[in-house]
């Protein structure tokens, strides 16, 4: 139940824009393998607006589920795994009713094993953070990492410099600031 003043408001705005700007154009970066066709600049930028707020929901929402109740982060963390439950059924279903060697983990190898492990450790690590940090925290936190590696790459060849990348990450290192630092 808090109130954000307008300020913050604004900040998390600078965010969502910023980092929707870096994203759109880390898409483009001619350095990487021949690409697909792109969509147009405005229906990828919409894209990623939409996903980037989304994302921004679901990580409140989950804060809320796992700060409100009695339950402990194990008991909430099995039933969040418990949504994954029925796709790999339908996968198990459909292999042994078209009678197909089973597909659920093919090309697996060591290097997939790996990281599925990773995955599973930040998901644990992802619990315990959200006991002590907010969700806006949190986005703020991705968010400059996210620009922190672009503005690296920039230098090692692997980002190209672009006045759009350059905006974006005034937008995020400007929000940053205004969100956090007081008057």
């Amino acid at each position: 139940n808090k109130k954000l003043k307008t300020r913050k408001v604004i900040a998390i705005s600078l965010l969502l824009v910023g980092i929707t700007t870096v994203h759109l154009e880390e898409g483009n970066s001619s350095s990487r393998a021949p690409a697909p066709p792109s969509q147009p600049k405005p229906l990828a930028f919409a894209a990623l607006l939409a996903a980037v707020s989304i994302s921004g929901l679901a990580g409140a929402l989950l804060e809320k589920a796992f700060t409100t109740g009695n339950s402990s982060i194990w008991e909430k963390n099995a039933f969040l795994s418990a949504f994954s439950l029925p796709f790999a059924a339908v996968i198990a279903a459909r292999d042994m009713f078209l009678k197909k060697p089973p597909t659920l983990f093919r090309g697996y190898d060591s290097v997939v094993c790996v990281v599925v492990i990773l995955h599973a450790i930040g998901g644990l690590l992802t619990a315990a953070v959200m006991r002590h940090a907010g969700v806006v925290a949190k986005c703020f936190a991705v968010s400059l990492s996210i620009v922190i590696c672009v503005l690296i790459g920039i230098p090692l060849g692997v980002q190209e410099e672009s006045g759009t990348v350059l905006f974006g990450s005034t937008l995020v290192i400007s929000a940053f600031f205004m969100f956090f630092i007081e008057k």
